[in-house]
């Protein structure tokens, strides 16, 4: 008689379809999960949750499972993105499964289950059900007109159609702005962005260091990726894009903001760019907005930025950066909504998730939000989850946030 394994299985909230088979690798390091990958061909990779710098491990993930977050969470959009399948929230999979573990991600059910090693090998060699699509062939192309020379664009006058000057972010908000009662705000565009790299004499030497770079060679990446970063850091930004960026931070009468980079390839139909360049909360000073203006074009050039924009076959020199500065909304409850179920591509459901305190704490997957699907017809809610324990995010000092008990205020370490 064959010896079973104890039936082991953890439950969560499937965020990306596809059931795969594979071995365990628990990591909280990024550079530490890339490494012992190498040495195991089926690695499903099980972590508290992944931010932007987990790209390059994601990609070479056969699932991922992580122990907190909701389906709108980094894991979960970056999973959906490159057909991975995933598992967010199961609160325990780190402590439950051990390295080296074989077991099947069923994101339909939304269960992890330690399988024998006879079945991981029966599995291996059935047809694989997990999807993995190929998201960089299908990329949109990003319109190639010539922008205008305006540095800054208030929300009321941005639309899609500007999307190649204020970015991504920054058309979305535009749009949101002419429908809905959002924060008001503005964009320093593209243009702002071009003439500090050419005030500064930067471009060459940037796109020569990129052009020369093996994006695989990891070490050499973020070698690369350190210097340009510092180059963006020391240089000055010229006095007319200066004047006009403050001027325009006093007219909003805001202390606080919330800063946020807006790249040209990105928020697109088939790439997210999840958290691929920076944002900052509780901005104040005019002194600290200019510092994290030129933070947000440095992010440009992160390593995980340069590395998404290889693979997904975006060329450096056509994607350029533009900064959202919009009022700041210290929120005691916040969420994402989508007007579609991106889990199950349903158009005619909602899905709403939120958590107290600011909406960072649902996107960066830092809690288990409740969540609620609607129907888009009746606006009632069809299904809902509540979680037990509720978390507040306290404001701590500009760009910093930190986690606390709601029920007793007992502080957490900060993210």
């Amino acid at each position: 008689m064959t010896n079973m394994p104890k039936r082991i299985l953890v439950k969560g909230i499937g965020a990306s379809p596809g059931i795969t088979t594979g071995s365990v690798v628990i990591a909280f390091d990024p550079s530490e999960a890339i490494e012992r990958f190498e040495l195991n061909k089926d690695p499903v990779l099980v972590t508290s949750m992944t931010d932007p710098n987990w790209t390059i491990c994601m990609r070479k993930a056969k699932a991922i499972v992580t122990n907190t977050g909701g389906v709108l969470s980094h894991a979960a959009i970056v999973s959906r993105e490159m057909g991975i399948p995933c598992i967010v929230g199961t609160k325990v999979a780190t402590s439950v499964f051990k390295d080296g573990d074989y077991v099947e991600v069923d994101t339909h059910r939304g269960i992890v289950r330690k399988v024998a090693k006879e079945e991981y090998e029966k599995r291996i060699k059935e047809p694989k059900t997990g999807r993995r699509t190929e998201t960089s062939r299908a990329r949109q192309k990003i319109r190639e007109t010539g922008p205008g020379q305006g540095l800054i664009m208030w929300f009321k006058d941005v639309d899609k159609k500007d999307l190649p000057l204020v970015g991504g972010k920054g058309a979305n908000l535009g749009e949101m702005f002419n429908k809905f009662p959002i924060p008001n705000g503005f964009c320093i565009t593209v243009n702002a962005y071009k003439r500090f790299l050419k005030k500064n004499e930067l471009e060459g030497e940037i796109f020569a260091l990129l052009n020369r770079l093996d994006a695989g060679n990891t070490e050499e990446l973020e070698t690369v990726s350190r210097k340009l970063q510092r180059l963006i850091m020391m240089g000055k930004i010229p006095e007319g894009v200066r004047r006009e960026i403050l001027g325009s931070y006093r007219k909003l009468k805001e202390g606080s903001v919330a800063v946020r980079s807006s790249a040209t390839a990105e928020d697109l139909p088939a790439a997210s760019f999840a958290g691929q360049q920076s944002t900052f909360l509780n901005v104040k000073g005019e002194k600290a907005l200019l510092e994290v203006v030129k933070k947000c074009w440095a992010s440009l050039f992160t390593a995980r930025a340069i590395y998404y924009r290889v693979v997904g076959g975006f060329g450096h020199e056509k994607v350029l950066i533009a900064v959202v500065v919009q009022k700041m909304v210290d929120s005691a409850k916040a969420g994402v909504m989508f007007s579609a179920n991106p889990v199950n591509r349903n158009k005619d459901e909602i899905l709403i998730e939120g958590s107290y305190g600011l909406g960072e704490a649902v996107v960066s997957g830092k809690v288990n939000p409740d969540a609620y699907i609607v129907d888009k017809k009746t606006l009632k809610i069809k299904e809902k989850r509540i979680n037990e324990k509720k978390i507040a995010i306290v404001r701590d000092s500009p760009g910093k946030i930190k986690l606390s008990n709601w029920a007793n205020s007992r502080p957490i370490p900060s993210v």
